[in-house]
């Protein structure tokens, strides 16, 4: 009964780790933000200016949006920035986060299961040969307890361009095009007057809330940025960042006027400093002083260290290159977010800036924390069993000790010890994750993305005599038509200078392809230069072999499967959901540049004929969904591709794959 309890533990307590063909690598979480309206600002304060940087999404059917900046004084100057930088932050600069403890489990588990053990030679053994047993066991606990301690410490809609015409009580100081928006810096007499404005110039009505806060505003000689976003398409977009700077006696980010929506926002605050930055309604997650150094950051790719600058205490390093435009050697960089509702916004947020020790919030995801409970049961049941077991060592001896010992002691504990981790759970904060693989597989995949764009470089002849417009649109298009996405977010992969994303761009050495990494760390070659890569050298004669088995396949008919042709072989691996030894395609664990290969070849070429093959072998495999993720994802990349459809993102969403098998019968039928 004993080591059926601690076994118990040991099987279904546990979460379930998967090992494949190859080595188990640890996930990285990144803290997610809630899925309500969100605004993501950076602050730049130093010697009585701010510069503010304010990043939007918009999500409508109009093509112009128009909103209005209140400002405490008059701006000097409107860049553009680039929206990697922001993200970059984003990603980087994170709170602690618990997520995977299955190593720690894996531990405490062997000691659960060896004191069960011990319990039942405690029922099983005489007195006198009990101690020999006991100093045999404990012997054991210590060494995984030795062991285990490091372990716990690593775990962790009118049209048209502003007007200058004046309005009686309004006064123009500037009208600027910067990037994507149209900007007028403004001066009121009154919020009537301004209302006139913003009217004959296609922006919405002010309602009377909106009329009090600006009076209020007016009345303490602040100014108004009227910023007009004008964008080629309706729905959900995000434009660039906008920046404005300012002299201001104090950091302050304006958000009265966001109360007047009537609906809460989440709001992520950087503030760069030479203090560290505080205020109300919203949590510190990290606080850190930073230094410029010229070889701060590894990168993957050139195997060299690229300038950067350091976080002192915990070294969330950042190497954007546009950086040290808005951070300097010394500087305090504090990341501030919370969740605020409307009667949070009534006043604007104004930053204390003081002298304080770095900070990390630590936060658990969800998984973290169950795990995390189930250690604390773990230990409780451990302790509980070991003591009762000791204390009551007599009645246990007794002619009905074995009645005893399961309703006075093992009952008691596992039912004390799974209420533990129950409110372990409940207490501890958690958070929505987005999970990474480990930093070395991470790097990995990175550099597959480089080589996969110097194999789409060579397929095209390195682009000789395409412009530039030319190359970004078969690269642009090579990753929308297929399942690309970014290792760091949720998203698709695009063309922007964020981690897991990329940016095209000519230089005199020719077309460049960048490629960013966390930490804003980027890794470049030439697209419009020849190169050799060994690795995709290697791969060649098979991608040509693999090549000629599909065109085969799809004259011939003949019903095989697609992955099994172009891997040319199997592996078998243990299912755990069925108990039974399937056949899985060995190119599957990782992707593997012969396929990439293809996946180009099949995008340039457009094989019509090869679209029914794919799609009835996608249909065969979601018979048995979800079993065969890594083989759907392959093929409607291929579909993709071929028929120039956005596959979609989430391959384990059935009922958006069976919308895209819509749409490719739907493309073959006119083809």
């Amino acid at each position: 009964m004993i080591l059926w309890v601690s076994f118990t533990y040991l099987t279904t307590l546990s979460p379930g780790i998967a090992y494949a063909d190859g080595k188990f690598y640890p996930e990285r979480a990144y803290k997610v933000a809630p899925a309500i309206p969100g605004q993501r600002a950076i602050i730049v304060y130093k010697n009585g200016i701010e510069k503010l940087i304010i990043e939007s999404a918009l999500d409508g059917e109009g093509r112009e949006f128009g909103w209005i900046i209140p400002l405490p004084s008059k701006p000097t100057e409107f860049e553009k920035v680039s929206p990697g930088f922001i993200k970059t932050l984003s990603l980087t600069v994170q709170p602690k986060i618990t997520h995977d403890l299955s190593m720690s489990l894996e531990v405490f588990n062997i000691i659960a299961a060896s004191i069960g053990l011990w319990c039942l030679l405690v029922l099983a053994t005489k007195p006198k040969r009990l101690h020999v047993t006991s100093l045999f066991l404990f012997g054991c606990l210590f060494i995984a307890l030795s062991v285990l301690g490091p372990a716990l410490n690593k775990a962790g809609e009118r049209a048209g361009r502003l007007d200058y015409g004046e309005i009686p009580g309004v006064k123009i100081h500037d009208i600027q095009e910067i990037g994507s928006y149209e900007l007028a810096v403004l001066e009121a007499d009154n919020s009537r007057t301004l209302d006139t404005w913003l009217q004959s110039n296609g922006f919405a009505h002010l309602t009377e809330k909106d009329e009090a806060i600006i009076s209020d505003y007016i009345s303490n000689g602040w100014y108004f940025v009227a910023a007009k976003l004008r964008r080629e398409t309706a729905g959900y977009s995000k434009p660039h960042p906008l920046a404005m700077t300012f002299p201001s006696d104090k950091a302050i980010y304006p958000i009265r006027l966001t109360a007047t929506v009537g609906s809460e926002v989440y709001l992520e605050l950087f503030v760069i400093a030479d203090k560290q930055a505080r205020c109300k309604g919203l949590a510190l997650e990290l606080s850190d002083q930073y230094h410029f150094l010229e070889k701060a950051l590894s990168n993957p790719v050139s195997k060299k260290r690229s300038a950067g600058f350091i976080g002192k205490t915990h070294h969330q390093n950042i190497g954007h290159p546009i950086t040290a435009k808005y951070m300097w050697d010394g500087c305090v960089l504090s990341k501030l977010c919370g969740t605020l509702k409307p009667g949070q916004m009534n006043e604007d947020i104004v930053l204390q800036l003081r002298t304080g020790k770095p900070y990390q919030k630590h936060y658990y995801s969800h998984r973290g924390a169950k795990e995390a409970g189930l250690l604390v049961c773990l230990v409780v049941w451990c302790i509980l069993l070991l003591a009762l077991t000791t204390i009551f060592y007599g009645e246990i001896k007794k002619e009905n000790g074995k009645k005893f010992y399961l309703s006075r002691i093992i009952i008691p504990a596992v039912l004390l010890s799974l209420l533990l981790w129950a409110l372990t759970y409940a207490a501890l904060p958690k958070v929505q994750v987005h999970t990474r693989t480990y930093w070395r597989m991470r790097y990995e995949y990175e550099r597959r993305a480089l080589a996969k764009q110097r194999e789409v470089a060579r397929e095209y002849n390195y682009f000789k005599g395409v412009t530039l417009d030319g190359i970004v649109e078969t690269i642009d298009g090579f990753f929308r038509y297929q399942v690309s996405r970014n290792t760091y977010t949720p998203e698709r992969i695009k063309r922007e200078d964020s981690p897991g994303n990329y940016t095209i761009f000519k230089d005199d050495r020719g077309v460049i392809f960048r490629t960013y990494f966390r930490g804003g760390v980027f890794g470049e070659f030439v697209l419009t230069t020849k190169s050799e890569d060994p690795r995709i050298k290697s791969d060649e004669s098979n991608a040509i072999r693999a090549w000629s088995k599909l065109m085969k396949l799809a004259d011939e008919n003949s019903g095989d499967d697609v992955i099994e042709v172009l891997s040319g072989s199997v592996q078998h691996v243990y299912q755990k959901s069925t108990g039974n030894w399937i056949r899985v395609p060995t190119r599957l664990w990782l992707p593997h540049y012969r396929h990439n290969l293809i996946l180009i070849r099949l995008y340039k070429e457009k094989p019509k004929k090869l679209v029914p093959i794919v799609l009835a072998d996608l249909k065969n495999r979601l018979r048995n969904f979800p079993e065969h993720i890594k083989e759907i994802e392959y093929e409607l990349s291929m579909l993709g591709c071929i028929t120039r459809t956005i596959p979609p993102l989430d391959v384990t969403d059935k009922k958006k794959i069976n919308e895209f098998i819509k749409e490719i019968e739907a493309w073959c039928n006119l083809n």
